[in-house]
């Protein structure tokens, strides 16, 4: 349980705020790479701020402030000429790093000495990511594996939208109990129903924390053993890799090997989006074009309108399968910030007091001027992020319990 003051403290991400404060440390991805057009404009919300995303005549991306810095107009009603974005109203213009580059209408110009609120933009792996820290604290945007790995197809996708605090969503990232509860329909292959054999043990890590966790397997005399878990500042990592373990073989959901990295990037202080990418390693003897055939359609991606928050409405949606449904509907029935004062947590929720935990050291470090976890700064470091201790893998129990399986694994291997 955390206080009213703390619960504030973790939720809110304005201007300003601490918590937006140590979001703004990171870079964050915004939109897709594909559904950005030369010369377009979309309207984007990141972190409480009003903003335009852009591209312009050389096709390089710019995430803008939204009121025009002459008097206020919104910059959506624009467009993309003569390298910025040119207000609707008076015609003054604002490239990617937010120099205004024209103003038609003032007789005695004054280009030079404004300045509009601008962000910086990088393109990796299918997204567009943007800092909106001190420019002086800016880090290298990291190269985790999942996003430069060369050995497979990789798809950038879209999950949508949460209407409710981004914390609820982190926190759901490391509660391995809920998974058997809440999607137990939709992962029915892969462990059993029986849910009072379950264990789990959670762990810090460089980059943030992880989960381990074991569980009675659909097939008796089996344990379904399953590492996730979260890197700073709200990514949630996951891999549907074998974990090579002793006794065990392998087991995959859906069937297709993957390794997942998902940002949950709040909108406001009420709403999130999903945006994430999938790495699909190539399988041995399959042409490379039978295998993207293969993963069509897979994946994290939805294409409901998920913005409008009656969707979960929706009569046709098969709710015992669609895991986003589930999670909308029980993160939602949260609240749009959850009254932390008045839970009551128990063993299973330790990999929620982790993060907190976390999450307040590093609200400490910035506030002491240090880097908080996670910020990459040595570009050979830099060059290639291997993802490690995240899969999966059927075990033999051999009569063992779920507790002891899973300290033995623990002993073992990490």
């Amino acid at each position: 349980m955390v206080s009213r003051e703390e619960n504030e403290l973790l939720t809110r991400v304005g201007p300003g705020t601490p918590s937006g404060e140590l979001f703004r440390r990171y870079w964050l991805p915004v939109e897709l790479s594909e559904r950005l057009k030369e010369k377009q404009l979309m309207v984007m919300r990141i972190l409480g701020e009003d903003l335009i995303l852009f591209r312009d005549e050389q096709g390089r991306p710019g995430l803008i402030g939204s009121s025009c810095s002459h008097r206020g107009t919104d910059l959506k009603w624009g467009c993309v000429v003569n390298g910025g974005v040119r207000c609707i109203y008076h015609g003054w213009t604002f490239d990617i790093n937010g120099k205004c580059v024209d103003q038609p209408a003032e007789p005695k110009p004054f280009k030079d000495k404004v300045q509009h609120l601008a962000y910086p933009c990088e393109e990796l792996s299918g997204l567009i990511f943007t800092y909106m820290g001190p420019p002086d604290k800016k880090p290298l945007l990291p190269r985790y594996e999942f996003l430069v790995r060369t050995d497979g197809i990789r798809v950038a996708y879209d999950a949508g939208y949460l209407h409710c605090n981004w914390l609820q969503r982190a926190e759901n990232t490391v509660d391995p109990g809920h998974t058997s509860i809440l999607h137990g329909p939709a992962f029915d292959p892969l462990y059993s129903s029986r849910l009072e054999h379950q264990a789990y043990e959670f762990v810090e890590t460089e980059f943030g924390c992880r989960y381990i966790a074991a569980r009675d397997g659909r097939a008796e005399g089996t344990k379904f053993v399953r590492s996730a878990g979260l890197y700073m500042p709200c990514i949630r990592m996951d891999s549907h890799l074998y974990m090579p373990l002793p006794e065990s073989e392998p087991t995959v959901v859906h069937a297709i090997r993957s390794l997942d990295g998902a940002w949950r990037v709040p909108v406001d202080d009420y709403s999130l989006r999903d945006l994430g990418v999938t790495f699909y390693p190539l399988e041995e003897g399959v042409a490379e074009e039978d295998f993207r055939k293969k993963i069509k359609g897979r994946g994290y991606g939805v294409e409901i309108d998920t913005k409008n928050e009656n969707w979960i409405l929706d009569p046709n949606i098969n709710r015992a399968k669609s895991v986003r449904w589930q999670d909308t509907v029980a993160l939602g029935g949260q609240g749009k910030i959850v009254d932390r004062t008045k839970e009551q947590l128990g063993s299973a929720d330790r990999g929620v007091l982790l993060f907190r935990k976390i999450w307040f050291e590093q609200l400490r470090a910035i506030n002491e001027g240090r880097d908080p976890k996670g910020i990459i700064r040595d570009p050979a470091t830099n060059e290639y992020i291997e993802t490690k201790g995240f899969g999966n893998a059927l075990v033999r129990s051999n009569g063992q319990s779920s507790e002891e399986v899973l300290q033995s694994i623990i002993n073992n291997h990490g």
